[in-house]
């Protein structure tokens, strides 16, 4: 395991910190605190490769596509035959 994949940055773009400073007798602290702006998870419906394994959210939702954009099969939405 890489150590970019433990330590990943954050997003910058979607996180908040906010700093709260005060005192106690002559000691001066900060509070911090990150908060994630709201995030919500979307569902859409696409297709899958029966041959390659590949999913993709096509651009055009009333034709159904020809081919696979990635393995250019025609036969796509048919699942391999297997060999007897």
């Amino acid at each position: 395991m890489k150590v970019s994949q433990l330590y990943k940055p954050f997003d910058y773009k979607r996180i908040y910190s906010v700093i709260i400073p005060y005192q106690i007798n002559k000691f001066k602290y900060q509070l911090w605190f990150i908060i994630n702006m709201g995030t919500i998870k979307i569902t859409m419906e696409g297709f899958l490769c029966e041959r390659c394994g590949y999913k993709w959210i096509p651009r055009n939702k009333e034709e159904s596509p020809r081919v696979c954009p990635k393995c250019k099969s025609p036969y796509w939405d048919k699942p391999k035959k297997k060999k007897a």
